[in-house]
């Protein structure tokens, strides 16, 4: 015989809105309360008499939010990183266009 399952989890996430309208409201970090639901379908397990024990399906639920949390931890550190290179590359770009420009003035140190 057949059995569906389901588990209820609720989770919270925030962020803030890139937008060229509204801005500065846009920068606020705002976060959202979402609801979900997990349905697993199988056969009874005869030893155990479930389809899955709910604990286990808990616990992979919550390493699965933390494997999300650490990629999304990767994911703002790789940002950070790729703003300290753009702006470390348009520092080069005005001071090789000042020595292209023949401008030695201002380029000496």
């Amino acid at each position: 015989m057949r059995f569906t399952i389901s588990q209820r989890f609720f989770f919270d996430a925030a962020h803030t809105l890139k937008r060229h309208i509204e801005v500065e409201g846009s920068r606020r970090i705002h976060g959202h309360t979402y609801h979900a639901e997990v349905w697993l379908a199988g056969e009874r397990d005869p030893a155990t008499g479930m389809v899955i024990d709910l604990g286990l399906l808990r616990r992979r639920l919550d390493d699965n939010a933390k494997s999300v949390a650490v990629q999304n931890r990767f994911i703002g550190e790789q940002e950070d990183e790729k703003k300290r290179v753009n702006a470390r590359f348009d520092e080069e770009r005005v001071r090789l266009k000042q020595l292209w420009s023949g401008d030695t003035a201002t380029t000496a140190r």
